[in-house]
C-alpha cells in the first residue's frame, strides 16, 4: 500500500506530467507569525533553525538581553519590508542597499558639521563678532594676520571641507590631516575622521580596479587609526561604520565580525538600516566569522550540537539555551530545568518552555507536558503558526480520542503547492483541517473501530478524512493500532 503513491508519482513524472498537489500550511517553515511589528518588539514565537537570518538576529538580541529601542525596531522593520519576499529564503538575497548606500550623507558629513559649528559660534560670540564674520567669509579669502586663533582653525577646516565638496578627495585628505595635526584645534577629531573619509571617497572615484584597491587599503588604515585612538572617541562610531564597509571589500570576515558586534551594541546609533542590510547580504558561513552573533546563527542554523552545547556552557546566555534545546531530540533534565526556570515574561520564554514540554513528553512525563502545552496555547492566542505548533504536540498527549480530534483540527494559514512552496501573501479563509501528524496517527496507531465510532462528532467537511482512514485501516494490512487513550 505504501508503495502505491511513490510508484504513481514516478510513472507520472516519467510521462512528462507535472502534478502540482495543493498543500495546507499550518506552521510557517521559514518565518515566524506575520505580525512583524510585534516580532520587532520582542514577541518571538517559536524560532526555528530554518528561519531566515533577519529573524534570528532579532531573536539573538532579545534573548541575550539586548532589546531594541523604538528607533531600532523601526529600522529593523524597514529592512524587513525592503527585503520583502526573497528574505524568506535564507541566502537568496533580496533588495540590497549596496555596501556604500547610506554613507554619502551619514552622520559626520562635513557640511552638517559646519552648520552645527556656526550655530554654536553665533550663540557663544554673537552674530556681529569677528569669529562669526570670518566663519562666513569665502574660504579662498585670506584672514588678516591678527585674526583670532579660533578663526584660523575654523578657516582650515572650512577650506578642507570646500575641497572635499569639489570632489578633490586626495587634496581634501591632506588638508584634513593638517587639521588633525593641530592638537589645540577644536576640529582635530573631525579632521582625523574626515581624512579617512576623504581617502575612502577617493577610492570610490577610481576608474581602475588596481587604483581602487590601493586607495581602499589607505582608507582602511586611516579609519582604523581613528577607531583605535582613545583620544578620538567622539569619532569612533562614525569611523567604525565606514571601516566595516571597507573591510567588507578587502577583509570580509573581519568586516562581518565587526558589523555583527556593532549590531549588538546597545547604543542609540547601534542599528542603522544599512548596517543590517550589509551584514545580511555579506554573511557567508564558509567564512566562519567569530563574533557572538555569527557564531550563534551558524551553530543554530547548522543544528551543530557540540557548538551549541559549548556556547551554553561557556556563556550561560539564554540565546544558546534556546538554540540548544530547540535541536535536542533526547530528554535532558538539565536543559528542561534551565528552560523552565526562565520567567514567562522573558523574551523567548515561550519557545524554551515549549521545547522543555516536548522533551518531557518524549520522556513519558505526559502530565507535566500537558500542563505546559495548555499554558502556551493561551499565551499564543493571536499567533496562529506558533499556536498550531504547540497544538500539534499537545494532541499527541491527549487523554481521549475526543480531545485528540479537537486539538488536531487546526486553522489553515495558507494553501500552497508542492512545486511552489513560498509562504507569502497567500493567506486564505478556510475551515479547520487535520494536520499531517494527526493524519499519521489516524492511519497508523488509533484503532479503526474507535475512529469509526466517533466520526459523527466531527464537522461535515472533516468526516471524509476520518472515513478514508477507517476504510484504509480495514482494507489493508498495515501497522497494528498501538494508541491507547486510556493509558495516556
Amino acid at each position: 500500500m505504501r508503495a502505491i503513491v511513490p510508484l504513481a508519482l514516478a510513472l507520472a513524472l516519467s510521462a512528462g506530467t507535472k502534478h502540482d498537489f495543493k498543500r495546507a500550511v499550518f506552521v510557517y517553515r521559514l518565518h515566524p507569525d506575520l505580525d512583524m511589528k510585534a516580532f520587532a518588539a520582542g514577541r518571538l514565537g517559536i524560532p526555528e533553525p530554518r528561519h531566515a537570518r533577519i529573524y534570528l538576529y532579532n531573536v539573538y538580541r532579545y534573548v541575550s538581553g539586548v532589546p531594541m529601542n523604538a528607533a531600532e525596531q523601526r529600522a529593523w522593520h524597514e529592512v524587513w519590508e525592503a527585503r520583502a519576499e526573497p528574505h524568506l529564503w535564507p541566502g537568496s538575497g533580496g533588495r540590497s542597499t549596496g555596501i556604500w548606500d547610506g554613507t554619502s550623507r551619514s552622520h559626520g558629513d562635513p557640511g552638517d558639521v559646519l552648520t552645527a559649528a556656526l550655530a554654536e559660534r553665533v550663540k557663544k560670540y554673537g552674530e556681529s563678532s569677528d569669529i562669526v564674520r570670518y566663519f562666513k567669509q569665502r574660504v579662498d579669502e585670506d584672514l588678516p594676520a591678527g585674526a583670532p586663533l579660533l578663526a584660523k582653525q575654523d578657516r582650515a577646516y572650512n577650506r578642507a571641507a570646500a575641497v572635499f565638496y569639489q570632489q578633490r578627495y586626495d587634496e581634501a585628505a591632506a588638508l584634513f590631516e593638517k587639521v588633525a595635526s593641530d592638537a589645540q584645534s577644536p576640529w582635530r577629531a573631525w579632521g582625523a575622521y574626515l581624512a579617512g573619509r576623504s581617502l575612502l571617497w577617493h577610492a570610490r572615484s577610481a576608474m581602475r580596479e588596481a587604483d581602487y584597491d590601493v586607495r581602499l587599503r589607505a582608507a582602511t588604515v586611516r579609519l582604523r587609526k581613528v577607531v583605535d585612538d582613545p583620544a578620538l572617541a567622539s569619532m569612533h562610531d562614525y569611523a567604525e561604520r565606514l571601516l566595516t564597509r571597507c573591510l567588507m571589500k578587502n577583509s570580509t570576515k573581519e568586516g562581518l565580525e565587526r558589523t555583527g558586534r556593532r549590531l549588538l551594541a546597545s547604543r542609540r546609533t547601534a542599528l542603522r538600516e544599512s548596517d543590517l542590510f550589509v551584514y545580511l547580504d555579506a554573511y557567508d558561513e564558509k567564512l566562519a566569522p567569530m563574533d557572538p552573533l555569527s557564531l550563534w546563527i551558524r551553530a543554530f542554523q547548522g543544528r551543530h550540537l557540540p557548538s551549541l552545547e559549548r556556547g551554553w556552557r561557556e556563556t550561560r546566555n539564554r540565546a544558546w539555551l534556546l538554540a540548544l534545546i530547540s535541536v535536542t531530540a533526547s530528554h535532558r533534565a538539565d536543559l528542561v530545568d534551565a528552560a523552565l526556570a526562565v520567567p514567562e515574561s522573558a523574551p523567548g520564554a515561550e519557545a524554551m518552555h515549549f521545547h522543555a514540554a516536548r522533551l518531557l513528553a518524549r520522556h513519558g512525563e505526559f502530565d507535566r507536558a500537558r500542563t505546559i502545552f495548555d499554558g502556551l496555547l493561551k499565551r499564543f492566542d493571536g499567533y496562529p503558526s506558533a499556536r498550531n505548533r504547540v497544538s500539534i504536540l499537545r494532541a499527541q498527549v491527549a487523554q481521549t480520542l475526543q480531545e485528540f480530534l479537537a486539538l488536531s483540527a487546526k486553522p489553515v494559514l495558507l494553501v500552497t503547492s508542492e512545486l511552489d512552496q513560498k509562504e507569502w501573501d497567500r493567506e486564505v479563509t478556510a475551515p479547520p483541517l487535520f494536520d499531517a501528524a494527526a493524519v499519521w496517527q489516524m492511519y497508523n496507531s488509533i484503532p479503526a473501530a474507535l475512529l469509526e465510532a466517533n466520526i459523527g462528532a466531527l464537522p461535515n467537511h472533516m468526516r471524509d478524512s476520518v472515513q478514508l482512514a477507517v476504510r484504509t485501516r480495514k482494507g489493508c494490512s498495515i501497522h497494528p493500532a498501538t494508541r491507547s487513550f486510556s493509558n495516556y
